[in-house]
């Protein structure tokens, strides 16, 4: 048996929008009378043409130029790298971009904006409109701008409440592949302390943890707990807009996008577990009840190989061939822990405990009440462990 797991990141970029108001009159107060015709009829107002689906806040997460990923500060032509720009778009026509730097706002901008049927335009700080094709999805927002030979685009995260887990989202994930701002990195350029591997494990209820294993065993100081919560392909780590990023769950795989010191981080992950069938029996929580060898009463210290002050242990299997071991004082404090691969063959347990992808562990499995006995043979001697369920 082993020990747990990890996981890891990055974030954000925003931009906002306010109306001007209105010219001033000599006293400096708003002029609010409508204008007079030579007939004596106020002329009818005529409303903006503004599409209803882009009202509202958004955050810049990512960019694309010519298709490929890149700045968002490249393709949006600023002076400095934001941790994120705040857009916002309003139903009379008017906008605001908010440009935030080291936590703090550093610019303000205000625009106008029209847009209907996938097409419109935006101006900032009373320059000419610049046209723009848009598309939305959920709470996310393509903007799309042609000249020059180019074509730039941006996708922004909507502000507001996310109140959904979406469940192809949640698992045990490792981490592959990774990016800045579209520039490929090594997982290991993510790596400290040493570690082999990045791993998080995002639970269905929206807590969870990410980790930096060596091998299996989880690095104590580099884990941390996380909490999660997505909403039309964005997803909040936190509280704040600088907590917001953009994931696809698909094919098996979770990419993520998120703003990291004023530039795109994205993160691909694959499942952590080992492939193949995952007898229900087994998912939950399990406590170690005791170690017999060849019938006789064993040390669970000496077969596990436990840390000093190592006094229990509990096994947690997980959907998706992720198992966690761990180990913990008489205070419950944790003394190790480690992320393995489970599976099942028929009433057998097959546990990957080391950095291989062949299982090193394999065990005869026997449900007796609600306590489960695993066997194993090894060195000439017959191992049996009991553990009972977590209640």
């Amino acid at each position: 048996m082993s020990k747990l797991l990890l996981l890891g990141a990055a974030l954000l970029l925003v931009l906002v929008m306010v109306g001007c108001g209105a010219g001033g009159s000599p006293t400096g107060l708003e002029n609010t009378a409508p204008a007079i015709t030579a007939a004596g009829v106020a002329p009818a107002v005529v409303p903006p043409i503004v599409d209803g689906r882009l009202f509202g806040q958004w955050v810049t997460i990512m960019a694309k130029l010519n298709g490929a990923e890149t700045s968002v500060k490249a393709v949006m032509g600023w002076d400095k790298s934001y941790d994120y720009v705040l857009m916002k778009f309003n139903a009379n026509g008017t906008a605001s971009r908010d440009a935030y730097l080291t936590g703090s706002l550093d610019s303000t901008a205000p625009g106008s904006w029209t847009a209907a049927s996938g097409s419109g335009t935006m101006a900032w700080n009373g320059n000419p409109p610049a046209p723009f094709t848009y598309a939305t999805s959920g709470k996310t927002l393509v903007l799309t701008f042609t000249g020059g030979g180019n074509t730039r685009q941006i996708t922004c995260a909507k502000v507001g409440a996310l109140t959904e887990r979406d469940p192809k989202m949640a698992g045990v994930w490792r981490l592959t592949g990774t990016s800045l701002d579209g520039v490929n990195a090594p997982p290991s350029s993510l790596y400290k302390s040493g570690a082999t591997a990045f791993v998080m494990n995002l639970r269905a209820n929206g807590g969870g943890s990410q980790m930096l294993l060596k091998q299996r065993q989880v690095i104590p100081a580099e884990t941390q707990a996380v909490t999660w919560i997505t909403g039309g392909g964005v997803f909040s780590r936190g509280v704040g807009n600088q907590k917001l990023g953009l994931y696809l769950a698909q094919g098996g795989s979770l990419i993520l996008w998120v703003r990291e010191q004023g530039q795109t981080r994205k993160l691909i992950f694959k499942p952590y577990g080992a492939v193949g069938d995952h007898s229900a029996s087994f998912l939950g929580s399990w406590k170690l009840a005791g170690v017999k060898a060849d019938g006789t009463n064993f040390s669970a210290a000496t077969y596990f190989h436990w840390e000093v002050g190592t006094t229990h242990m509990t096994t947690e299997f997980l959907p998706g061939g992720t198992m966690i071991a761990t180990d913990l004082s008489a205070t419950n404090a944790i003394t190790g822990q480690s992320v393995n691969g489970w599976y099942t063959s028929g009433s057998t347990l097959h546990l990957l405990t080391d950095n291989a992808d062949a299982p090193d562990q394999s065990f005869a499995t026997n449900f007796t009440g609600t306590a489960v006995k695993l066997t194993e043979s090894h060195l000439g001697h017959t191992y049996v462990l009991t553990f009972n369920p977590v209640l």
